[in-house]
């Protein structure tokens, strides 16, 4: 009996190298194109990202010197002045601070009253 007739022949066709090649090569090529296509648009997103990045910090110091103006003291007396009718008191003037819940016979913080009555008194000797 010959050595190859007691092998069992198999029923599943045979797989070739050149079908292995004939199936990985395209879903190879599709794997490459999908990836190069995903790094595009991380790509775009991230120049989206740096360009609105930057326009957020244009409009930070844009926001930033406008505070500072505004802040100035000049600017704060201004509007005081003109846009609330506000007084700049004279130098010989008193000005008792009388607050919310506080007794108006007690006028301001304790360091005002001391001073204003020092001055008072100082007024009323001369």
């Amino acid at each position: 009996m010959p050595r190859h007739a007691w092998k069992r022949q198999s029923s599943r066709p045979r797989i070739t190298t050149p079908m292995v090649l004939w199936v990985a090569t395209p879903l190879l090529v599709m794997l490459v194109i999908w990836e190069q296509a995903s790094v595009e648009r991380m790509v775009m997103r991230l120049e989206k990202a740096r360009d609105e990045g930057t326009k957020l910090e244009s409009q930070v110091n844009a926001l930033r010197l406008e505070a500072d103006r505004l802040s100035s003291l000049g600017q704060v007396e201004k509007r005081a002045e003109h846009d609330l009718g506000m007084v700049r008191p004279g130098t010989e003037q008193i000005v008792d601070l009388v607050f919310p819940g506080q007794e108006e016979s007690s006028p301001g913080f304790p360091w005002v009253r001391e001073a204003s009555a020092a001055t008072r008194e100082d007024k009323d000797t001369r």
